[in-house]
């Protein structure tokens, strides 16, 4: 995709990009230059958000990392916020990130202006899978486990989802959410 991880078409335009980073990914755009190109591309869109997910302190453990200290990222995300018209939102864990995502595209779908997004209270697992699809709206913690049964893939359940042949019930506002994966 040119622009953003995530993209929505509304009113047959392209309104909603969402360029997603984790804290490291983070520090090597910045260090590479790449966020700004990837920021002045989603400037183009109406709603145009940088989320990035993790937490700053754990950089220390990134090998790359190493000279990275607390002031490149106040001054990086002070960057940000002052010279471009996109809105950034950090997030603890990935699951906040994907149930945020969702809550984002329902919000602006229905033509409200986005503040400030509340995300339903996800635990953390293990496993990744697992915590995206109970960051799924409409899932909580035993359909995520019978999602992660029958679907040991996200794509095998975007695939069954968009063939018309899930092998299990899922309420509409979780089809509605798969519709944009």
């Amino acid at each position: 995709m040119e622009s953003g991880d995530f993209a929505w078409v509304i009113d047959g335009e392209k309104k909603i990009v969402i360029e997603r980073k984790s804290v490291a990914d983070f520090v090597n755009s910045v260090r590479d230059g790449r966020l700004e190109t990837q920021l002045t591309n989603l400037e183009q869109f109406e709603e145009p958000y940088l989320f990035i997910h993790g937490n700053f302190k754990s950089l220390y453990y990134v090998p790359y990392a190493k000279q990275w200290k607390t002031a490149h990222t106040v001054g990086s995300l002070c960057s940000v916020a002052a010279r471009y018209d996109v809105k950034m939102i950090q997030f603890d864990t990935a699951p906040q990130l994907y149930h945020a995502i969702f809550k984002i595209k329902e919000m602006v779908g229905k033509g409200k202006k986005v503040k400030s997004v509340k995300h339903k209270k996800v635990k953390s697992s293990t496993n990744p899978l697992y915590d995206i699809y109970l960051s799924l709206p409409g899932v909580g913690d035993k359909r995520a486990q019978k999602l992660l049964e029958a679907y040991p893939k996200l794509s095998d359940l975007i695939t069954d989802y968009k063939n018309n042949a899930l092998k299990i019930k899922l309420p509409k506002v979780t089809l509605e959410a798969l519709n944009f994966l």
